[in-house]
């Protein structure tokens, strides 16, 4: 369902006119038809992967019915363990994000597409889709985006619509280890970025199938004041369970060309043996700049008033572009692209 007041009697002009107020397409005449597009960006195992959900939502008086192409772009035709995928495997249970203050009275998942295959794309079509009038129907489904560490840089990690500025520092002295992990997020788009949630987690021990592995016995934290801090359990990112530190920055908006910035300090005595602390990075929001996937393809039986309306969301777990190499007293900040495995 679309997030919004529910509209109540509310003249067919107005919602019109509000329609084509936002992206429109040239005027046709007939129904009023309201097109939203979310690009939500995932991961699995680490490979990023998009989730493309079209909404159809009929504005007017009689039902349409219409066929859909969402093709995809060249060179993201790959197949895979987890994508493509539709229906159940793909559904996200965030709700989408609408402009107009208009609920549909039922929402609709349309079925599994046919699939038309070329060299270097594909397609996904849905034939003979009927909505009714102040219904809405929703095609979706996940698709390969990239190969993991595809948003590393020299600097950090570059995602669409934002900079993530990354610098680690290692101190030992004194059997003690002192890491910090210094952030800057700017919002290179030309919207605000809404909902930013951005959590840093640091395992301090790992549970593998034979052993407890600890990399760093914290006796002390510092943050920003921007931060929020708690000791926790959870995965490693790796398939491992693990223990340390979760550090979570939350903005209710962070503007167009907008920057902020966080740090994080661990000391403790460092481990007896060798290991690699990698960083996990967690970041979700929303950016109303519009999408990053091309827009569904939407052939109407009969004319009809066709507004638009796209944006990207996130949804991402990656391992971060520094990583901590840790010897019995020492520690070296590698670079993610020249560490010799991904993980401990």
């Amino acid at each position: 369902m679309i997030h919004g007041k529910l509209l109540i009697q509310r003249p067919l002009q107005i919602i019109l006119a509000s329609l084509l107020a936002l992206a429109p397409e040239p005027g046709r005449g007939g129904e009023p038809l309201y097109i939203i597009e979310r690009d939500t960006l995932q991961t699995r195992n680490f490979t990023p992967i998009v989730n493309h959900e079209v909404l159809l939502m009929n504005l007017g008086e009689r039902p349409l019915t219409m066929d859909v192409n969402s093709t995809l772009p060249p060179g993201k035709w790959v197949k895979g363990p987890f994508w493509p995928a539709f229906l159940e495997e793909s559904q996200l249970p965030d709700p989408m994000f609408s402009p107009l203050e208009i609920s549909p009275k039922k929402t609709t998942y349309l079925p599994k597409p046919q699939i038309q295959e070329h060299p270097a794309t594909a397609a996904f079509i849905w034939k003979d889709v009927h909505v009714p009038p102040g219904e809405a129907a929703i095609a979706q489904y996940d698709n390969w985006y990239g190969v993991p560490g595809q948003f590393w840089t020299d600097a950090g990690l570059t995602l669409p619509g934002l900079q993530i500025r990354t610098t680690f520092s290692a101190t030992a002295k004194a059997g003690s280890l002192g890491l910090g992990f210094f952030y800057e997020i700017e919002n290179l788009s030309t919207a605000a970025f809404d909902d930013l949630a951005f959590e840093i987690f640091i395992p301090l021990k790992v549970l593998t199938e034979t052993a407890e592995i600890e990399l760093l016995g914290a006796t002390e934290l510092a943050t920003s004041p921007n931060l929020t801090t708690s000791l926790t359990t959870r995965s490693d990112g790796f398939g491992r369970a693990a223990s340390g530190v979760a550090a979570v920055f939350w903005s209710g908006s962070l503007e167009s060309r907008g920057k902020v910035k966080f740090h994080l300090k661990v000391t403790g005595k460092p481990s007896s043996g060798k290991g690699t602390l990698w960083p996990i990075l967690s970041l979700r929001g929303r950016s109303l700049a519009g999408g990053i996937w091309p827009p569904a393809e939407v052939k109407l039986t009969e004319p009809a008033e066709v507004g638009r309306f796209a944006y990207l969301a996130y949804n991402l777990i990656l391992p971060d572009s520094r990583v901590v190499s840790l010897g019995p007293r020492t520690a070296r900040i590698l670079r993610a692209s020249e560490a010799k495995k991904l993980g401990p």
